[in-house]
């Protein structure tokens, strides 16, 4: 496989390679449906991202203007940012890093199956059942404080 590669090719690649097998994670039936999550999952992520950036830009207006600062001094006005910056930028990139850390980005998981009778703290989760990880329950301590 040359060039770029993403999910759909490299799931295509192993299909072909596992037509043979019987029981492949690797088929048309998952392909759409996991396409669809991952691109709904990365929309929803960035939206929520943002959305908590800006409620703590506004709650704090002090960040506000010290990001701002920041931005006009390595970057400019004139330019899009590019990776390199990011090093330049300390505080900035300690803001987003808090905010994803101190923030429910994502309240519940992307469905998943376990492949096999499965123990989870002493609950029984049987083979092809959906589960659901909710992060929201382990997070919300953070956020009441």
């Amino acid at each position: 496989m040359v060039g770029e590669v993403d999910y759909i090719d490299v799931s295509l690649h192993k299909m072909s390679k596992r037509q043979n097998e019987k029981d492949s994670t690797f088929n048309l039936d998952t392909l759409p449906r996991n396409a669809a999550l991952f691109h709904g999952a990365g929309s929803d992520i960035i939206s929520n991202t943002l959305k908590w950036m800006m409620l703590y830009l506004v709650k704090y207006p002090e960040y506000q203007n010290k990001l701002r600062d920041k931005i006009k001094q390595t970057i400019g006005l004139n330019r899009q940012p590019e990776n390199v910056n990011r090093q330049e930028m300390p505080f900035t990139m300690a803001f987003i890093y808090e905010t994803l850390r101190f923030s429910s980005i994502v309240a519940l998981n992307l469905l998943r199956r376990p492949t096999e009778d499965t123990k989870v703290g002493g609950y029984s989760i049987p083979k092809d059942s959906l589960v659901v990880f909710n992060f929201w329950s382990v997070q919300i301590h953070v956020i009441i404080r």
